[in-house]
């Protein structure tokens, strides 16, 4: 049994490994965008930023080809709800650590970040599926749990205090392969109203920002 197949990914596996790890902040689009632009600047990155893109997401998201481990590409999307998707060219799936904590603090909102690795995805035999409630403050964490295979051994971790809707009965469970799945990821992420994996969830509108000190 897998964790989860590239299939059951928002948008397939034409955007992978982009889409192995996905992010959200909890502010609209235009402040979202704003304070990224805020943080770059102060790292002394020159971006530029396009006009709304009137285009499915799915396409968006193929401006962020060729990958690159440099990082100089960013999207950000509307979504059907009060949070806005980030995804960024990193090659091993969106950069999360490099952007999203220190955005969150900046904007003081909640920031939630899903890791969903399908087996498939990878040169080495590794999946995980995975869930973090960022808060805007130093500790930069609230929530974290998730579970992973790697090579046949499964870890299941939890860090924090458990959220109101979670089901904390299976974390008990003797196996750790039965303690967190694809349904227990969908419904913590939906009562936050997010709905990472379906693609009706990300609107078209989306901000594509290229951000480097060549950038004119």
């Amino acid at each position: 049994m897998r964790l989860i197949l590239a299939e059951e990914l928002p948008f397939g596996g034409a955007a992978l490994p982009t889409t192995t790890q996905l992010s959200f902040l909890e502010a609209p689009l235009p402040q979202v965008v704003q304070g990224f632009g805020t943080q770059q600047r102060a790292l002394g990155r020159v971006c530029r930023t396009s006009p709304p893109l009137q285009e499915q997401t799915g396409n968006s998201l193929m401006r962020l080809r060729p990958l690159s481990f440099l990082g100089r590409q960013h999207l950000f999307v509307p979504t059907d709800s009060r949070w806005t998707a980030y995804f960024n060219d990193y090659p091993l799936g969106t950069n999360i650590q490099a952007t999203i904590p220190d955005l969150a603090r900046r904007l003081a909102c909640r920031a939630l970040w899903i890791e969903a690795l399908p087996w498939q995805t990878n040169t080495e035999p590794t999946e995980a599926l995975g869930f973090t409630v960022l808060e805007p403050h130093p500790s930069d964490w609230r929530r974290s749990v998730g579970l992973r295979n790697q090579n046949g051994f499964w870890r299941f971790w939890q860090l924090g205090t458990p959220l109101p809707f979670e089901d904390t009965v299976r974390y008990r469970f003797r196996r750790r392969q039965r303690r967190f799945d694809l349904t227990c990821l969908r419904h913590y992420a939906g009562a936050l109203g997010v709905r990472p994996f379906d693609e009706s969830f990300y609107l078209a509108g989306a901000v594509h920002v290229t951000c480097g000190a060549s950038v004119k």
